[in-house]
């Protein structure tokens, strides 16, 4: 009986250290499982912070762009209103120009006809005088020789 017993006990702790292997080696791999759970978690968080992050960076992007589209529609607009005004200044200066380019030439050509009529009726007069003169001059000779 004696024998018995210490066969079964030496049976008993043979079982005991298979059971207390095969526990520490199930822990182990609960902790690999954990540690890779935990690992494939920490992953999935840091991709989805990753895409997060990406996503609102790609939005304050998109809206700069879009406030930079804004801007430069709103620059060539202000371009155009000042090209249209400048088209409008520039033809309004050369109908005044023209106008008074035609407004000289006709005051010139008044200038030039009074100045000829002028012209004309002083060489008309003078041409009257040299005749007056001549005949006193020779008035003046007929009653010198006499």
């Amino acid at each position: 009986l004696l024998n018995e017993l210490k066969e079964r006990e030496s049976r008993f702790a043979t079982f005991n250290n298979q059971l207390i292997k095969e526990k520490d080696a199930r822990d182990a791999i609960h902790a690999f499982h954990a540690t890779l759970k935990e690992r494939v978690d920490y992953l999935e968080g840091l991709m989805g912070d990753s895409a997060d992050k990406h996503a609102r960076e790609l939005e304050v992007a998109h809206t700069k762009l879009d406030q930079m589209h804004e801007r430069l529609a709103q620059e060539q607009k202000v371009k155009d209103v000042h090209h249209t005004n400048l088209h409008e200044q520039l033809a309004k200066e050369k109908k005044e120009r023209d106008t008074h380019a035609a407004s000289m030439s006709e005051r010139l050509g008044y200038l030039e006809r009074i100045l000829g009529d002028s012209a004309d009726k002083h060489a008309q007069e003078t041409a009257s005088m040299h005749a007056k003169f001549d005949r006193l001059q020779s008035r003046l000779a007929a009653f010198e020789a006499q």
